[in-house]
């Protein structure tokens, strides 16, 4: 032990000098290095997982946009192809059996059709009033408090085709049909209450709008609007920049989801008991894989066609602003019709000239000076239908009450018009 003893103490001594010996300038790099690779580990781990989620985020985007498409093309080989030109075809028999087992049928012991109240009809379809007894098959596919409450038990418009129906009308009415069971509720855009089947014949039914198509509601009403008295049942010029705002509303939501409509006319929006626009006939809607959607022949509706719809056949969503310039002029003119004293096919020539509609006599410089933004050459230059709610929404919050009331002014001044509140819009609505 005694002799073991120095040899201990020299023992601990060296390892005394072990533990006190500094770090080499090697040892201390090696450190630096380690902290530097921990460091750069971390901002790896943070990018690999902003890269995740930004990944499932595009992932979601295109399954959610798969799953609207899906929606949109769901009876499309029900139809004919786009160029109406195909023999790929379903008979009707196999139509039938497959809208049958659709969650959107009403039994036809549901619905009444009073073919002796017709609510409209044209080249392409026949509209009839009718009665659906129970709720309507939107309630449950789109449930809302709203819909429960409107869609039940109620009036309805049923619309059909007529017996001499040609192949475009066919392909346009079932487009319709497969659109708008895609559509989400909305309420500035006709609400499908469902589908039925009479004699072999599909039916698309509608909600009613008892104070039919904005065109003819406006005409009907131009004298009262003209005279202004102050009557609170009375169609006054602030009613038409509501409805204005509405259709751009409307538009707003169907360009968001990629839609472009190619037939927005006032003739085109129907209006409901409370004076509430809804965008109707979608037969023309389509669903844009691009920004841009090129198509030739059918129907066209020309004097509100864009330049480039008319020269290359090119529609988007700023195809459908131009078209709401139309519309504009449409209702502050109180109906007149849109450049009639030119020619169909005139109609390209004349807008290349650089010439538009004229500012209608009751329309005020601020809503005119929108409707020629809406009639610029360049689809890149107009607004969309975004920027055009925010500009009607804008000039309702800047005026005042008084909107309607006309005072006329000696000579050529124009008549001074001033815009309603947002009170009066809900209260419209």
């Amino acid at each position: 032990m005694n002799e073991l003893g120095p040899l201990a103490n020299d023992a601990t001594l060296c390892t005394g000098m072990i533990k006190d010996k500094p770090k080499s300038k090697g040892d201390e790099k090696h450190e630096e290095g380690e902290g530097r690779l921990a460091f750069l580990a971390v901002i790896i781990a943070v990018i690999l997982l902003l890269v995740v989620v930004i990944s499932l985020l595009i992932l979601f985007y295109f399954k959610s946009k798969l799953r609207w498409k899906t929606k949109i093309g769901k009876f499309r080989a029900a139809t004919y192809s786009q160029n109406y030109g195909s023999d790929q075809r379903i008979t009707m028999t196999e139509i039938k059996k497959m809208n049958n087992i659709d969650d959107w049928t009403v039994p036809r012991d549901q619905l009444e059709i009073l073919y002796d109240q017709k609510l409209g009809s044209g080249a392409f379809c026949c509209v009839y009033k009718g009665k659906l007894s129970g709720p309507a098959p939107v309630c449950k596919i789109n449930p809302s408090i709203q819909t429960s409450r409107l869609y039940s038990d109620c009036d309805v418009a049923i619309k059909m085709l007529p017996a001499y129906s040609d192949d475009i009308a066919k392909s346009d009415f079932f487009q319709e049909m497969n659109f708008m069971k895609a559509l989400k509720y909305h309420p500035h855009l006709l609400c499908l209450l469902g589908t039925a089947w009479d004699q072999s014949e599909p039916c698309l039914i509608t909600e009613y709008c008892v104070n039919g198509d904005l065109l003819h509601y406006v005409r009907q009403k131009k004298e009262e609007i003209k005279n202004a008295q102050d009557r609170p049942d009375d169609l006054r010029l602030k009613d038409l920049l509501c409805f204005s705002w509405q259709v751009s509303d409307g538009m707003d939501f169907l360009s968001s989801r990629g839609c472009i409509h190619r037939d927005l006319a006032a003739r085109n929006v129907l209006v409901d008991c409370t004076n509430t626009a809804k965008i109707a006939d979608f037969g023309l809607c389509r669903l844009m894989d691009s920004p841009l959607y090129s198509a030739r022949g059918g129907r066209l509706p020309i004097k509100w066609m864009a330049i480039e719809s008319l020269r290359c056949y090119e529609y988007s969503s700023k195809s459908d602003v131009w078209s709401f310039g139309v519309l504009l002029f449409e209702l502050f003119s109180l109906g007149d019709v849109p450049f009639p004293r030119v020619q169909p096919a005139d109609m390209i020539d004349h807008l290349i000239a650089g010439n538009r509609l004229e500012q209608p006599e009751y329309c005020t410089d601020e809503i005119y000076t929108l409707m020629q933004s809406c009639w610029r050459e360049s689809p890149d230059e107009r607004p969309n239908f975004e920027i055009v709610r925010s500009q009607l929404a804008a000039i309702i919050e800047s005026s005042s009450i008084n909107y309607g009331y006309i005072s006329v002014s000696d000579g050529n001044d124009r008549r001074s018009l001033i815009a309603p509140t947002t009170d009066d819009i809900v209260q419209s609505r």
